[in-house]
This record gives structure tokens, C-alpha cells and sequence, in this order.
């Protein structure tokens, strides 16, 4: 009777360490502890969770109590490759975290702490404080993405300089970024008379404050189109030494006109940078249509006298300095118009 009680006891130990042999660890079940704990397995196969140490990354876990058992470091240290731990470390400025990986996008990185910009504000072409991980919005560039994309088509720019994909800017603005808006004045040329082989206009110079963008001015174009076709001739242009004063521009065209047809007159102006001329330009605003005769004298505009004010502000060096379309020479003659000191084409 006691052989056979031993002989079960003996099989019942035998089985239960057969089964036992065959039982999963239970720490190899995934997410049997939650985040920032390591799993303990106890004699009788239950577990317990333990926190990780404090140098690690809690996002990331741990395979044990020790530092050097973190799957990452906590932000502000870092550890050599294999079996170390995890040591405070001082990275270069601008870069921050698990061996120093990651990149500040602060605008002045002295003062990233952590990945955190604590000056405010956001280095070029970045937003989202205080890590600064977003690209400005579409359309926006440049610091705090304050300045506005001007691309031709609408295309979206470089999030740093404000660059075009196409290299092309918008057709009223220039320079680099596309940021300088390109003059234009507010108002159209004023025709003071038309008569037999001449028509006079009138605009008064650019200036910042009345009129649309930047200057300064490097050349007046004088722009002229019949209204029954599609193209602008260019018949004269004015330089303005003086460009510090507000002044009035008088102009005749004298030929190219065709009697008994429509006419309509622009004034484009052409900004300069370093006494250099841009090479785009804003199309003006087109005057008033007026009907050109040959045989009628027409006064658009009332002066001071009766004379005809037949002027041209250019010389015949600006012409051919500018590659103008040809037009008659300036004689010299100077006469008093009204309140215009102009000079008589003839």
C-alpha cells in the first residue's frame, strides 16, 4: 500500500515537470506589464511589474532594473552602443536627446532646451512652439512665416528664402524672394491735346506714397496702342535724374499716328537697383481713348496759354543707352508752356 502511494506521488511530480517544461515563460506574453515597467517571472510562473530605472526613456521600456538595461535614454542622456548605461550628457548646441540625435529648429539654438525653443520663436520656414516640428503653412515663408509667397501660377515657395520651383515670380513682383512689388503708377497719363502729328501727355512722376510698390525709378516708358489691334509700340522713354522731386513729365508723340483712329496710352515704369535696370515691369494703367484727327487741334486739358506743349524728356543718349525705339531728334528749343518748361520736338 505505501509502495503505491509513493509510485503516484512520483508520477504526479514527474507529470506536473513535464508540463511546466512545456509552459511559455509568461514575460514573453507581449504587453503583459504596461509602459515603463519590465516584467519579474516568479517561482510559481505568476510575474510582477517593475518600474525601469529612472534614466530611461519611458515611451521606450526597459528589459530590467539596471541603466544599462533601457531600450533608450531619458531626453538629456545618452549611452554608448552595447551593455552601458545611460550618463547625463551636454550635446552640441542645436542638437538634444538619445545620443544626441535629434535637431533643435529654434531660431537662435541657444536657447533649445530639450527640443524646447524657450526664446519663442522658430528658426526660418518652421511654427508649432515650442518645438517648432511644422513647416509654414502654404503660401508662407521665412521667420514666424510672416512674409507671403508671390510665385507665378501660385506655386508654393521654399519655406526658407521664399524661392519659386519655376525660378519665376509673380508678374508684379521681383527681386530675391520674390518680395520687392514692382512700381506701377495709380494713375494713367493724361492726354493734353491732340493735333495734326501730335498728341501730348501728361503724368507726374512715382512716388511711394501715392502710387503702387517701390522704387526707385530707372525709366519712364511711354506706351501708345491702336484700339483696334493687340499691340503696344513704344515710342519714348524718359530717364529722372531727379527723382526726389514730385514733378509733372510732358511728352509728345509726333509720328507713327494714323489719322481718324483710336489711340490709347500707358506708362510703364521700370524700377533700378544699383543703377541697374530691372528687367520686368508692371503694365501702367491705359489713359482715356481718344480719337486722333488731322485736321482738328483737340485741347484735352486747359493751360495757362495757347501755345502747343510739344515736349520729350529723353536725349539721345538715353536712347541709345536703353535701345528705345527709334524717334525724331530733340532740337534744343525750349519754350514756356502754361506752367511746363518743355522742350519742342520738331
Amino acid at each position: 500500500m505505501a509502495w503505491n502511494m509513493i509510485f503516484w506521488l512520483l508520477l504526479i511530480i514527474v507529470t506536473e515537470t513535464r508540463v511546466a517544461r512545456r509552459r511559455e515563460p509568461p514575460c514573453l506574453t507581449k504587453d503583459i506589464c504596461p509602459c515603463n515597467t519590465y516584467c519579474s517571472q516568479q517561482a510559481d510562473y505568476s510575474v510582477k511589474c517593475y518600474p525601469c530605472h529612472s534614466d530611461c526613456e519611458p515611451s521606450q521600456g526597459c528589459d530590467g532594473p539596471m541603466s544599462e538595461q533601457c531600450q533608450a535614454c531619458k531626453t538629456g542622456y545618452t549611452k554608448q552602443p552595447g551593455f552601458s548605461p545611460c550618463r547625463a550628457s551636454t550635446c552640441p548646441v542645436g542638437t538634444y536627446g538619445n545620443q544626441c540625435k535629434n535637431q533643435c529648429h529654434c531660431h537662435t539654438n541657444d536657447l533649445c532646451v530639450q527640443g524646447r525653443c524657450t526664446g519663442g520663436q522658430c528658426e526660418r520656414g518652421r511654427t508649432g512652439l515650442p518645438f517648432c516640428l511644422e513647416a509654414c503653412p502654404a503660401q508662407t515663408f521665412g521667420l514666424d512665416c510672416r512674409l507671403i509667397c508671390h510665385c507665378k501660377d501660385q506655386e508654393d515657395c521654399n519655406k526658407l528664402q521664399g524661392d519659386c520651383p519655376s525660378y519665376q515670380c509673380d508678374e508684379e513682383w521681383d527681386g530675391p524672394g520674390c518680395q520687392r512689388k514692382l512700381p506701377k503708377l495709380y494713375f494713367p497719363p493724361q492726354v493734353l491735346l491732340s493735333k495734326c502729328n501730335n498728341i501730348t501727355l501728361r503724368w507726374f512722376s512715382f512716388d511711394e506714397t501715392d502710387d503702387i510698390g517701390q522704387g526707385p525709378i530707372g525709366l519712364y516708358k511711354v506706351m501708345m496702342k491702336q484700339m483696334n489691334g493687340d499691340i503696344w509700340l513704344n515710342p519714348v522713354n524718359v530717364t529722372d535724374p531727379d527723382r526726389s522731386l514730385k514733378k509733372a513729365h510732358v511728352v509728345s508723340i509726333t509720328s507713327g499716328l494714323v489719322p481718324d483712329v483710336e489711340y490709347t496710352f500707358r506708362v510703364d515704369i521700370v524700377a533700378s537697383e544699383f543703377d541697374k535696370l530691372l528687367k520686368r515691369a508692371v503694365p501702367g494703367e491705359p489713359s482715356k481713348v481718344i480719337l486722333y484727327k488731322c485736321d482738328t487741334e483737340i485741347a484735352l486739358h486747359k493751360t495757362n496759354s495757347t501755345q502747343t506743349p510739344l515736349s520729350a524728356l529723353t536725349t539721345g543718349r538715353d536712347k541709345k543707352e536703353f535701345n528705345v525705339v527709334p524717334e525724331p531728334a530733340i532740337t534744343g528749343q525750349r519754350e514756356r508752356i502754361g506752367e511746363h518748361d518743355v522742350t519742342l520736338i520738331i
